[in-house]
């Protein structure tokens, strides 16, 4: 009996789900390489799916509220913030749009190619 090929799934975040995703995982170099800020997402997904990242994340983020009126020095919120703009940093970095290709025309312009000619003909093809 034959196996079934893998099904290859796709899902697409915005940046902020994506620094979320990101704000879960294990990643914990100050400056890590887009290879692994791209690894990091994915296996998280993988593992969690999109609604168990969302899930964690909502944890994290309401353990911090709480942390932050037990231990009011500790500043909790204001380091689940600056670790989310961290992720933000990232996500942008790994995840930058590429730039258009420069195309290279060759050619006159139309109003060139039709200099002279009578315009009626040209458009509908008529030797008059």
């Amino acid at each position: 009996m034959t196996q079934p090929a893998p099904v290859r799934l796709t899902v697409q975040l915005d940046r902020q789900s994506l620094a979320r995703v990101l704000f879960i995982s294990d990643v914990i170099e100050l400056r890590p390489t887009v290879y692994q800020v791209r690894a990091a997402v994915r296996d998280v997904l993988s593992e969690h799916g999109v609604r168990g990242c969302r899930r964690r994340f909502m944890l994290a983020e309401r353990d911090a509220y709480q942390l932050d009126e037990i231990e009011p020095k500790m500043r909790h919120r204001h380091v689940h913030a600056e670790r989310l703009g961290w992720c933000l940093e990232q996500i942008d970095r790994a995840y930058r749009p590429r730039a258009p290709r420069p195309r290279k025309v060759e050619g006159k312009p139309l109003i060139e190619a039709l200099q002279g000619e009578p315009l009626i003909d040209v458009l509908t093809g008529s030797d008059a």
